[in-house]
């Protein structure tokens, strides 16, 4: 049986599609140790969490958060376009 993701049994042992889908779910400064833990750092890896929560939630301060943390990249909003 594949661990799952919770808030209380932390993220020991999951798969890095756990992992990855998991962001959307965190806080951003959450989000960012988790990424540090799992050496998950490309941009790419924010893409599907900034879509979720920036374009279909409207949570700007999550996009806010993310640019303290990396760049705004025309790649970026190139992916984001294409979901």
């Amino acid at each position: 049986m594949k661990p799952q993701f919770s808030m209380h049994n932390g993220m020991e042992n999951c798969d890095r599609s756990t992992v990855m889908s998991a962001y959307s779910d965190m806080i951003l400064p959450q989000a960012l140790v988790v990424s540090d833990a799992y050496k998950h750092g490309v941009w790419t890896d924010w893409v599907n969490p900034l879509f979720k929560r920036v374009i279909l939630g409207g949570d700007f301060r999550y996009l806010g958060e993310y640019k303290t943390a990396f760049p705004l990249t025309p790649a970026i909003f190139t992916e984001l376009a294409g979901k």
